[in-house]
């Protein structure tokens, strides 16, 4: 009898699996129906979408910036031009993603973010009912009840539906719930597009303070294969045919870190190499110095919280005898390290995405000298390196890791964070990761550390972690620190790791190449 029940049970979790998958059938079916077309099925040949993203502000919609939106078939762009004029633009040509920065730098998009973003694609251009979907349950959104359908194509993240089981309306969508890059979009509006055609019109995600409103949609327009692919870059470099300039390299107590000497509108300044930085940002007197010209004010976020930053261009930024003209750069009210460097240097700022952004830049510590190439004219060899696909969604680079063997992290590979990789509290207690502490007095003392970054300062806990590896790089007994401006899996992997290696940063192709150093000192 006890067999006889456990097949008997067995065969109801079967049967109540198959229910349930019939359920997700019938509801992504009469998505289907709701929606009134699918994407491929050349209903809607082309979309063209018109709108803004708006915030409230003292119970005012305050535009931040107007949105372009050019579909065509599965192909897509997106061009937000903010109040000061600034583009950004991202798209998907039918076979790569890509995103450019508000200097026009072009990059592929690749891993995790090529995921999520083929995830977002089935979203707003209706792919998710030609999926297979599995119920996960309930929930309520707006006030309506909603059913949980996951689904998931084989080369994207998955996408947890809330479905509406009266009208078939997806109310929010959850991409990549429970992962790295989980996000969830409050779907507030379908409008008409065609005759019985409908489309997502208005959209937030959740904890942005932006929401998506789109007012003018044309279907069945001429799209060329032009309105698809980036855009030219507005900043422009000027390059000195491969020769090679100093740089400085700091390893001891007292400086650590990759400086360089360049000049802006003509003023020259000594900065730091910061591969963790989004932009160029320059200190606030230096910026005063080269008659940076204001175009807005936001907020730069960075360890120790969130600091108002000015957003400016300048006429040249010049280093090592090339040249990159008509560049936006940011100005923090926050000083690196007031200005100066561990030994009293005086620093102006840090160089960062777009230093790489449009170039190929070989930073060679052996013998202190950086080296910038033309992408259009040069073609790099993996012989002898390790090469690695970087994720610059963030416009910063970075890297799946594993730390002591199992425990998978998001790794920025921040050269400006110039002592040891750091975690997040939750990371650490998601998955019980115990750093090793010394106990001797010194070693406590030192296992607590007072970290700054663009938003200030923040008191970190400190020991070291088994191994932190990459492909067949392994950081063995790894100085570690636990963070609070830190979430998830996202992680630092900073100056200790990076110092190690001659690294040629290939950004155009999302690229980096390790080249283990012929002395480490």
């Amino acid at each position: 009898m006890r067999i006889f029940s456990i097949v008997l049970g067995t065969l109801f979790a079967l049967s109540a699996l198959a229910a349930r998958a019939d359920e997700a059938s019938d509801l992504l079916a009469k998505h289907k129906a709701f929606a009134g077309w699918q994407a491929g099925d050349g209903s809607l040949g082309s979309i063209v979408l018109d709108g803004t993203m708006t915030s409230q502000q003292n119970g005012t919609a305050k535009t931040y910036a107007a949105v372009h939106e050019v579909r065509r078939r599965l192909a897509v762009r997106e061009t937000r031009t903010l109040a000061d004029g600034t583009v950004e633009n991202n798209g998907f040509t039918g076979s790569v993603f890509w995103a450019t920065n508000e200097n026009g730098f072009t990059h592929p998009v690749v891993g995790d973010a090529e995921r999520f973003a083929i995830a977002q694609e089935l979203l707003f251009n209706e792919g998710v009912a030609a999926l297979a979907g599995t119920v996960k349950g309930t929930d309520t959104t707006g006030g309506v009840p909603c059913t949980i359908v996951q689904v998931k194509a084989d080369a994207s993240d998955a996408l947890n539906l809330c479905i509406d089981p009266q009208t078939g309306a997806v109310k929010r969508a959850v991409i990549d719930p429970g992962g790295t890059y989980e996000q969830a979009v409050d779907i507030l509006a379908y409008t008409e597009a065609a005759p019985g055609k409908k489309i997502i019109s208005q959209w937030r995600f959740q904890g942005s303070d932006y929401t998506h409103l789109m007012t003018k949609i044309a279907v069945n327009q001429p799209v060329a294969d032009a309105d698809l692919h980036p855009p030219a870059q507005t900043a422009t470099w000027t390059f000195a045919s491969g020769q090679s300039f100093p740089m400085e390299f700091h390893d001891n107590d007292n400086s650590r870190g990759f400086f360089v000497n360049a000049s802006f509108n003509g003023v020259k300044g000594r900065f730091l190499v910061d591969t963790g930085a989004s932009q160029i940002a320059l200190n606030r007197a230096f910026a005063g110095r080269v008659h940076m010209k204001p175009m807005r004010s936001e907020m730069a976020a960075g360890i120790g919280g969130e600091t108002k930053a000015e957003i400016g261009k300048v006429d040249t930024f010049q280093i090592g005898g090339n040249t990159l003209a008509n560049v936006i750069v940011s100005s923090l009210s926050y000083d690196l390290w007031d200005g100066k460097d561990q030994n009293g240097n005086e620093i102006d700022g840090i160089i960062g995405y777009d230093l790489f952004g449009g170039a190929i830049v070989a930073i060679n510590l052996d013998t202190q000298q950086m080296t910038l190439f033309d992408p259009a004219s040069m073609q790099l060899s993996d012989t002898g390196a390790i090469p690695l696909t970087v994720d610059l969604e963030n416009l910063v680079p970075s890297i799946p890791m594993t730390v002591n063997g199992k425990i998978g992290i998001n790794a920025l590979l921040d050269s400006g964070d110039l002592a040891e990789a750091t975690f997040s509290f939750e990371l650490a207690s998601k998955y019980g990761l115990n750093m090793l502490v010394d106990t001797s007095v010194q070693g406590i003392t030192s296992g607590i550390r007072f970290a700054s970054g663009v938003g200030g300062v923040e008191r970190e806990e400190c020991g070291r972690v088994d191994s932190i590896s990459v492909g067949p790089i392994v950081y063995q007994n790894a100085p570690a620190c636990k963070s609070r401006s830190m979430s998830g899996n996202d992680a630092i992997v900073g100056f200790d790791f990076i110092k190690n290696f001659n690294i040629i940063f290939d950004y155009p192709q999302a690229k980096m190449l390790l080249l283990p150093r012929v002395q480490n000192g």
